[in-house]
């Protein structure tokens, strides 16, 4: 905040004070906060070794230069939605890396392969979780 003069004031210095009166202490963070951006608050607590983060919408993470630069979202082709950016892997392994190569599965696309063959029911069981709507 770059140590304003009002933040010498006893209401700022002593916390049993502050704790007190928390919604003048409020009104100065709100007022403070209201002429920078997200960014800037986030870059600059950065800066200054303060574990900050920015609130983002789902369309500025999507938009992230880093997220972006480092490739963290790849298009997909979905069979009912269509082509969509999906995330990837947070991290990036040299030795095990990420292998993302479809989009999201349909409702029930995987029942055989988890019912049948590795979860052992029969095809008739299957048929009939199917037919009472459990599956």
């Amino acid at each position: 905040m770059g140590n304003p003069e009002w933040t010498k004031e006893e209401l700022y210095t002593n916390p049993d004070v502050r704790r007190q009166r928390s919604e003048e202490v409020q009104k100065r963070l709100r007022e403070w906060t209201r002429e920078h951006t997200k960014y800037e608050i986030y870059h600059e607590g950065q800066k200054a070794g303060v574990a900050t983060g920015a609130y983002q919408t789902p369309e500025e993470i999507v938009r992230s230069e880093q997220l972006n630069s480092r490739g963290f979202f790849v298009e997909l082709d979905h069979p009912e939605a269509g082509k969509r950016l999906y995330p990837t892997a947070p991290y990036r392994f040299s030795n095990t890396p990420w292998q993302g190569d479809r989009a999201a599965p349909l409702i029930g696309e995987h029942n055989e392969e988890i019912y049948h063959k590795r979860l052992g029911h029969s095809k008739e069981e299957l048929m009939r979780l199917r037919g009472l709507g459990v599956i």
